[in-house]
């Protein structure tokens, strides 16, 4: 893989979205759940998971969960929706504050997203799905970015199916190609990954935003979004950003997500 930049990207279900973890299934899975979303017109029973909607999953994880309505974003999950469109196409949306971030260190063709979120390791008692053991945050997918589409309108010609190819949010704050973008997979590189210890950001025994990174990593030029630092033996992740840019990583540096998004 040429240079690149590589941007750490928040997503899922967290403690001001949702309220829990995202589950690890017991197969392995890293599901990350949508975040809820009233202007939406996805609901949370119209996604799936071997046989089970996805409201289906929260509510045995969280039976007071009573949200409808999800943002299925990134969507890079293609046998979710029963009656996919033949045209489907992976795509990850931003926009406003947070797709400044990213233009701002020209985020563009050939960077590479790594998704991660919150998560918690999952079992089955008396048939239903159940907690177990400590919260981390995971590394559960990636997207190299091959294209950009820009702009409402064009997105919703591209892919209508996409919550961002919608303009009815307050402010309009969608109206305008500055601030409503989807970038989209190159050459098919992109997918969700299953559990490994390899991809577990949270250093062993201690909560979840404290990281586990290599030492080649304090050498890294990070965005400032969150002020990150480190701390003793461990990284620590601060703040409730969406995306991290991590502007000039080293080879060390890009090797050590290849190796986490390989099989």
């Amino acid at each position: 893989m040429n240079k690149t930049k590589i941007i750490l990207s928040r997503k899922g279900f967290d403690s001001s979205a949702g309220g829990m973890p995202n589950p690890i299934l017991p197969d392995g899975t890293l599901l990350s759940l949508p975040i809820p979303d009233k202007n939406s017109e996805r609901k949370f029973s119209d996604i799936f998971y071997n046989g089970k909607t996805y409201e289906q999953i929260i509510k045995e994880l969280n039976p007071a969960f009573d949200i409808e309505f999800c943002h299925l974003d990134p969507d890079i999950r293609n046998d979710c929706i029963n009656n996919c469109p033949v045209d489907w196409m992976p795509a990850f949306g931003q926009r406003a504050a947070a797709l400044s971030h990213l233009k701002k260190f020209n985020v563009s063709v050939g960077d590479l997203f790594v998704f991660f979120g919150w998560f918690r390791q999952t079992e089955l008692k008396n048939g239903k799905l159940a907690f177990v053991g400590s919260d981390k945050h995971i590394i559960y997918g990636f997207m190299e970015v091959g294209d950009m589409i820009k702009g409402t309108a064009d997105i919703a010609q591209t892919c209508p199916w996409h919550p961002h190819s919608k303009g009815d949010v307050p402010n309009n704050l969608f109206s305008t190609d500055d601030n409503n973008w989807l970038f989209i997979p190159k050459d098919r590189r992109y997918g969700t990954l299953k559990y490994a210890d390899k991809r577990v950001l949270t250093k062993n025994g201690m909560s979840r935003s404290k990281w586990d990174l290599p030492n080649f990593f304090k050498n890294a030029e990070f965005s400032s979004v969150c002020s990150p630092g480190w701390k003793d033996d461990y990284f620590q992740k601060t703040g409730q950003w969406q995306e991290l840019v991590i502007s000039n990583p080293s080879k060390e540096i890009i090797d050590w997500f290849e190796n986490i998004i390989s099989d």
